[in-house]
């Protein structure tokens, strides 16, 4: 019932996304109904559509008819679009709501085929490595980069004073602000403490995306648990942690994201308990850590200056620098380019064949790249 009114091709289908000679109504789809075009294309398929293949900005289009009528269902450059064939005598309103009835029903067979085909096979998919996992890292370096430069401006910038302006109620009186070196030191910090968030998420993430270039998941690790780790329990179980430099690396990061991050991302409460005074009788109220008390973010009235977030950008330009070389170089290679990572038994094997020699890997990131291009542009696909 799910696909009522849906019929096979006609017996000598003809593309309609070139057809000219106004016989057919084009509507867009919106990705919320359909957000995987690769299921209504599997549901098409199995009601007897037939695939007219690709074209120029096109993947694919499959032919069918609805109530009677020629449609199609086209993924194009700048999403789903539905075709849908002019009765004689008809308007575009009326081929409106037909379109509005084939992608609901199209909805309801595809949550069936979800549910009783796909659903069921996902979990020994999964377990065979049959899957790739977005490539989200150039992004999360582009969030990194944009504080890191905005808490530089802050830094370096010297103090600025508003053109003055009327006292409102005031006459005759002006006033004029300075973002003077403390307005400085607050804004840099505030970027300086969105730069570290975004360079621990930049991390996390890569340790992932690294996994099948340094012979996989960790035996016993299942890919969902292992995303779900905290940064540290990933690094841990990626890198040999008896190595003098890997665990160095470690202590560096964990240092700073304990210190500039942490505090902060839990509503400004360290481990420690710094921000909690205990009442003494006849002394007053006493940070819990005591004198310690100067080892706590909350201590200075910002907590990093400009010496600090220059120690912070050395290190973390450290770690990058011994991420992009050794064990992980090749890795890092592709995951800069910004290509998803396969985890499946013909990728480790490619790897594999490709990998021995950083010059000839590159060039097979090159193209590669162009091919992902040339797939998301739909550009010579027939």
């Amino acid at each position: 019932m799910a696909l009522k009114g849906f019929g096979a091709a006609p017996a000598e289908p003809a593309s309609l996304v070139w057809k000219t000679g106004g016989e057919h109504f084009r509507f867009p789809v919106d990705p919320k109904d359909l957000p995987v075009p690769l299921l209504p294309r599997f549901v098409l398929a199995l009601a007897g559509a037939q695939n007219m293949g690709p074209g120029d900005k096109v993947a694919w289009e499959y032919i069918f008819t609805f109530e009677g009528s020629e449609c199609a269902l086209s993924l194009q450059k700048y999403g789903l679009r539905l075709y849908v064939g002019r009765r004689p005598g008809s308007a575009e309103k009326e081929a409106l709501q037909a379109s509005r009835r084939i992608v609901s029903r199209l909805k309801k067979a595809q949550q069936i085929v979800e549910k009783s085909l796909l659903s069921p096979r996902i979990e020994l998919l999964m377990a065979a490595g049959e899957f790739a996992i977005t490539n989200q890292a150039p992004r999360l370096r582009g969030m990194y980069k944009y504080f890191r430069d905005r808490a530089f401006e802050e830094f370096s910038t010297p103090p600025q004073a508003t053109p003055p302006e009327p006292v409102p109620g005031r006459p005759g009186m002006m006033r004029q602000s300075v973002k003077g070196p403390l307005f400085r030191q607050v804004t840099g910090f505030y970027n300086t403490f969105a730069m570290v968030t975004a360079y621990t998420s930049w991390l996390e993430h890569v340790l992932v995306l690294l996994l099948p270039f340094i012979g996989g998941l960790p035996p016993g690790t299942e890919i969902k648990k292992f995303i779900g780790d905290r940064w540290s329990a990933k690094f841990q179980k990626v890198f040999d942690m008896k190595d003098r430099v890997a665990k160095g690396h470690y202590d560096t990061i964990h240092a700073i994201v304990e210190y500039y991050r942490n505090p902060y991302s839990h509503g400004g409460f360290d481990k420690a308990g710094s921000t909690i005074s205990v009442f003494f009788p006849g002394l007053g109220a006493l940070p819990l850590t005591m004198s310690d008390v100067r080892d706590s973010p909350t201590f200075d009235f910002t907590p990093a200056g400009v010496d600090g977030f220059t120690s912070i950008c050395s290190e973390l330009d450290r770690v990058d620098g011994w991420l992009e070389s050794g064990a992980t170089e090749i890795g890092m290679i592709w995951i800069n380019e910004g290509l998803d990572v396969r985890f499946d038994k013909e990728f480790a094997d490619l790897l594999t064949s490709r990998s021995a020699d950083v010059e000839e890997f590159q060039e097979w990131v090159f193209r590669s790249s162009l091919e992902r291009d040339r797939m998301e542009n739909m550009e010579g696909l027939f």
